[in-house]
């Protein structure tokens, strides 16, 4: 559990980092990664809410894309 706790403190460093730079693609990859560490620690809600931040953030990236 203990390496689970360190990985969500490593990931949310490296989240702020990514949404300083307004880098869309990390902060999806890293929302995932972090909805990953709560599944297996059993914690579902947080996991689902980080899986939803990252599809939400997906589209309108994709929305984005698909407006140029």
């Amino acid at each position: 559990m203990k390496q689970y706790r360190e990985a969500l403190t490593h990931f949310t460093s490296a989240l702020a980092i990514r949404e300083s730079l307004k880098n869309p693609r990390g902060i999806i990859h890293i929302l995932g990664n972090v909805s990953q560490v709560y599944q297996r620690m059993r914690q579902y809600k947080e996991a689902l809410d980080r899986l939803e931040k990252s599809i939400e953030l997906s589209d309108s990236l994709q929305d984005k894309i698909s407006s140029t």
